[in-house]
């Protein structure tokens, strides 16, 4: 991994080659305090244009997949900030639902395909001769992995697990930031159309 370089010109157009989406302006990365005189040492990729002002975080440290400085995700004005924060909201009350956590308990586990990428699913077959699970994934794709190469995930990672089988994408995709206003609001309503559901089903007993 190379460390990002600050004395590169034009970092803000290195992510964003193309400007501000909602009025075209360039895009500059500066400090929060820069950008909002707020204390503390984040970044944050904005727009130029003092009456535009979208922007996204940077990365505050390489992790995972995350790389320290990059961008988090799409740049946001207002109207996506808000829609954002309330999908949070509904996505928060995904993840500490009893029932969810019952349903997939310690049988979502993440693992490395053949391509290199790094995939999640659950555990559907166990193959205790070759040592390996039958694992779903959540775009349906199924692969057969060995059991010491998978690991346990957090609640908040099965949760976003469940959120990208109703999008239809990968967890990789299935990020919150990374979502365009059309986006959030789709998420938006079919969380609240399982919420309704899950909260209404009694608490099931096993995995199907």
């Amino acid at each position: 991994m190379t460390e990002f370089d600050f004395n590169t010109a034009y970092i803000g157009k290195r992510f964003f080659p193309l400007g501000c989406p909602y009025c075209f302006s360039e895009v500059v990365f500066k400090s929060t305090y820069e950008a909002f005189e707020r204390d503390g040492d984040k970044y944050v990729y904005i727009c130029s244009n003092d009456f535009c002002r979208a922007y996204t975080n940077a990365h505050t440290q390489t992790k995972g997949l995350a790389v320290k400085y990059e961008p988090m995700g799409v740049l946001a004005d207002e109207t996506l900030r808000e829609a954002h924060e309330l999908l949070r909201t509904r996505f928060n009350v995904l993840w500490q639902l009893k029932q969810l956590q019952h349903v997939f308990h310690e049988f979502v586990l993440s693992f490395t395909s053949n391509d290199g990428e790094t995939r999640y699913g659950v555990v559907k077959e166990l193959n205790r001769d070759d040592r390996t699970y039958k694992i779903r994934t959540e775009t349906g794709e199924a692969f057969i992995v060995p059991i010491n190469e998978t690991s346990k995930v957090s609640l908040r990672t099965k949760a976003y697990y469940f959120l990208s089988t109703l999008m239809n994408c990968t967890v990789i995709e299935c990020q919150i930031p990374l979502f365009d206003l059309d986006t959030t609001y789709k998420a938006i309503c079919l969380l609240e159309q399982e919420l309704k559901r899950l909260e209404e089903q009694p608490i099931k007993t096993e995995i199907e």
